[in-house]
């Protein structure tokens, strides 16, 4: 038998163990000065309260099999799920709003590249029972105090909020993802100088202000697409916006 460990698991030894705990040590005592109470969930919940609750990619990557008792079971996939049976089964035992930190192992049964583990450390924090935009506000200064403990100068922290898009149609929405993958690289690469990069948003741009057609702007994104990311395919792209 050869040792060693499954693909996706590491160990790790005394050194790396030891940089691991001081970081999670750092983020304990922030979250904790903020308010926040520690939560451990088990590493195996019973399967029907995980799947579903992902889409089907996550059902296909979450490990579930049939303990010795003949019980359909799952290992952790995140902590969320696991927060919300939590609230459900001690709501009425649990302070309002309920404020807790979680910092446990999560399974997710993926291909293997480098930075993606099959088992990794999970740090979430989360305040339920109150909408008030301050309890978002807290956990983004939470979120700031952390890296500036771990002695972190250069960092941005990036803000989304789902309501900007509450009343766009989904089609718009996948529109704008699209640009964002698009865009962003070749926007920073026009500004290095990159000629190629430059036509391809010019070109994009003059489509979109020229054409009211939904089609004639699809077609406009992937030939600036394949202009920036495969000139080769130019001529496949540019025969889509003559059909």
């Amino acid at each position: 038998m050869k040792a060693q460990t499954l693909k996706g698991f590491r160990d790790f030894l005394p050194k790396e163990a030891r940089k691991r705990s001081y970081v999670l040590n750092t983020l304990k005592k922030v979250f904790e000065s903020y308010g926040f109470e520690p939560l451990e969930t088990p590493a195996l919940e019973y399967a029907e309260v995980l799947t579903g609750k992902y889409g089907d990619e996550g059902d296909k990557l979450m490990y579930r099999f049939k303990d010795l008792g003949g019980r359909q079971v799952a290992l952790r996939y995140d902590q969320t799920v696991p927060l919300a049976r939590v609230v459900v089964q001690y709501g009425n035992d649990l302070p309002l709003p309920f404020k807790r930190y979680q910092i446990q192992p999560v399974w997710r049964a993926e291909n293997t590249q480098k930075g993606r583990y099959r088992e990794f450390l999970q740090v979430d924090v989360d305040t339920i029972g109150s909408s008030s935009p301050l309890a978002d506000k807290e956990i983004i200064d939470l979120v700031l105090n952390c890296y500036q403990k771990l002695g972190f100068k250069n960092f941005k922290i990036l803000l989304n909020d789902r309501k900007v898009f509450e009343n766009l149609d989904k089609k718009a929405v996948v529109l704008l993802y699209l640009l964002a993958l698009t865009y962003v690289p070749l926007l920073s690469d026009c500004l290095m100088g990159g000629q190629t990069s430059m036509i391809g948003l010019l070109l994009f741009v003059l489509i979109y202000v020229s054409s009211k057609s939904r089609r004639d702007i699809m077609a406009g994104l992937f030939l600036s697409m394949g202009l920036y990311y495969k000139p080769s395919l130019f001529c496949i792209y540019f025969i889509l916006m003559i059909l």
